[in-house]
């Protein structure tokens, strides 16, 4: 491009949106700039033409100056058109914005257009600080958060060659976030957090935590999100583990949730020919984390029978060995969600049923 001034006057005054946005630039220099002489005023001019011409860099540039809360909806409004028509620009710069004001729909909405790592992981902070004090961010915020860690994470490994330090930093410091978010109300009353699966409180977790520990704790994903005809217990509802790496002699971990993903019910499996032999071992290790049982269920003749503990905060813990299924397994449930979770599957099957019954 040129250095004349008069090729840069000329573009300027015949509208070129760039040629004003550098003159602005060029006047606003202290020396000025190869025959552009410093003055504020022509500075300021050039910057106004170059934001009514809606220059990106102008009208960004004059957004950032205003406050949280109040500035020239003129530039409000053209600041939204050109990130509402892919500038990332405008778009980071509005969802900065947006979640200082607590607008934190909209604010995610132009992080993900901004596609800033930066901008992202400053608009999920601002949600997860503020929900602290309101109520749980939910599942697809935590998810949204972990993915601009890892667009930070790629950005570092882009263009500064550190792949482990800083490419972890981003996911450590989101799953914390992440975990203290929607952890703070449910675990407030630490009578909440006696049962832990995995450092993860029963009451306390949801799919999303609880996922992230179990593959932490290295189980290998079987069935995620299982889908209906699985055969598994309440199989709409159930993630599958192989457990065998984290628990001895052990061959499932099987997670059941509710609707709303909060855990619902945990069990282990122990494939095993001499099934009392087994329960009595799991039944002593249960017993030095927990205590002595409480109960039992059925006898010793009966194709069922379990050793059964009743926890303070209510979740009731079962060794038990089926004859019929040919298992020995570990039991975890929090009666009340496991009782949920079966009305949720027949009312299911009841919708299902009545879709159908048009057809015959």
């Amino acid at each position: 491009m040129s250095d004349d001034p008069s090729y840069w006057l000329e573009a300027a005054d015949n509208g070129n949106s760039y040629a004003q946005y550098r003159l602005s630039s060029m006047h606003s220099l202290s020396n000025g700039w190869k025959g552009i002489e410093p003055s504020k005023e022509r500075a300021e001019y050039w910057m106004k033409r170059a934001i009514e011409s809606k220059y990106p860099l102008a009208v960004v540039r004059k957004f950032r100056k205003q406050g949280t809360w109040r500035g020239d909806e003129k530039i409000i409004a053209v600041t939204t058109e050109l990130a509402d028509s892919g500038n990332t620009l405008a778009a980071s710069a509005l969802a900065r914005r947006l979640a200082k004001q607590k607008k934190f729909d909209l604010a995610i909405k132009y992080a993900l257009l901004s596609n800033s790592h930066g901008t992202g992981l400053f608009v999920m902070k601002s949600l997860f600080k503020e929900k602290y004090r309101m109520k749980h961010p939910s599942l697809e915020h935590a998810n949204l958060y972990l993915k601009f860690a890892e667009l930070g994470a790629d950005y570092y490994k882009k263009y500064t060659g550190d792949q482990f330090a800083i490419l972890d930093k981003h996911r450590d410091d989101a799953k914390k976030e992440v975990r203290n978010g929607l952890k703070y109300v449910t675990c407030s009353d630490k009578n909440n957090r006696i049962t832990t699966i995995f450092n993860e409180s029963f009451n306390c977790t949801n799919r999303f935590l609880l996922g992230l520990a179990v593959k932490e704790a290295g189980a290998k994903p079987l069935q995620e999100l299982a889908s209906s005809g699985s055969g598994l217990p309440y199989d709409l509802y159930t993630d599958v583990y192989d457990s065998s790496a984290i628990l001895s002699g052990s061959e499932n971990l099987m997670l059941t949730y509710s609707s709303h993903e909060e855990l619902a019910q945990v069990r282990y499996t122990f494939p095993e020919q001499a099934l009392d032999k087994k329960l009595t071992e799991i039944k002593e290790f249960v017993s030095f984390k927990y205590g002595h049982f409480k109960s039992t269920t059925g006898s010793a003749h009966d194709n069922y029978f379990a050793y059964r503990w009743i926890l303070k905060d209510g979740i009731v813990l079962e060794a038990y060995r089926d004859r019929k299924s040919g298992e020995a397994g570990l039991l975890y449930m929090r009666k009340d969600r496991v009782n949920y979770l079966k009305a949720e599957i027949e009312e299911a099957k009841r919708d299902k049923y009545r879709e159908q019954s048009d057809a015959f």
